[in-house]
């Protein structure tokens, strides 16, 4: 039986790979973050929002 071809780790694609890799979850650590702070805020004013939206229930 034939041996796979090995991927060099140097080549551009998986670099560019792993690059990415990071970058998303650098990403998605950012928006956990900011949901993390403002939901809170949004549950606080959600009252002051719905009257803003006029959605408010009565």
């Amino acid at each position: 039986m034939a041996k796979p071809p090995q991927l060099n780790p140097t080549c551009p694609i998986i670099l560019s790979i792993r690059t990415m890799a990071a970058e998303i979850h650098n990403l998605i650590k950012l928006m956990t973050m900011v949901s993390v702070v403002f939901t809170p805020v949004v549950v606080k004013f959600s009252p002051v929002i719905q009257e803003w939206l006029h959605i408010a229930t009565k």
